[in-house]
């Protein structure tokens, strides 16, 4: 196969069965992924998906063990935690949490959060997810298409 035919069957393919299969992998694959890359930005990193702090514990926000100062880690009760989830709707990806307490976190109603911009890549782990799962997916997808 030449380079013109090999062009011509890229046209021809188009993009909603890329775009359809890509999903069921990220569904089936990858959303433990997904969860662990924003698990780690919020309890360990305690950023928002801006890189930006999610808040520090203070006089007013304060839990046993914590430091006032410390950085938010987010795990007050362990149920933002325990029902964090990541589900694949069709052509989107939805992170949030269960927990009862969500719509007051959301709305930050007590001023306790810098952001509350939780759910959601950063940036950096956005590029790496991409480049280590999505790209490699897009190439074999593509070599297997046109018999590579």
């Amino acid at each position: 196969m030449n380079v013109a035919e090999i062009r011509q069957q890229l046209k021809s393919m188009g993009s909603f069965q890329l775009e359809k299969d890509l999903f069921r992998y990220v569904k089936i694959e990858l959303v433990h992924v997904i969860k662990s890359y924003n698990m780690e930005q919020i309890f360990q990193d305690s950023e928002d998906i801006y890189g930006n702090p999610l808040g520090t514990y203070s006089v007013d926000h304060y839990q046993a063990g914590k430091r006032i100062g410390d950085p938010f880690d987010m795990v007050d009760s362990g149920a933002f935690r325990r029902g964090f989830k990541v589900e694949v709707l069709y052509r989107k990806i939805k992170i949030t949490s269960t927990t009862p307490h969500l719509k007051d976190m959301l709305s930050n109603s007590d001023g306790r959060f810098d952001s509350t911009h939780f759910f959601g890549l950063n940036d950096d782990n956005y590029n790496e997810f991409v480049k280590e799962f999505i790209n490699p997916f897009v190439i074999r997808w593509y070599r297997q298409k046109l018999n590579l």
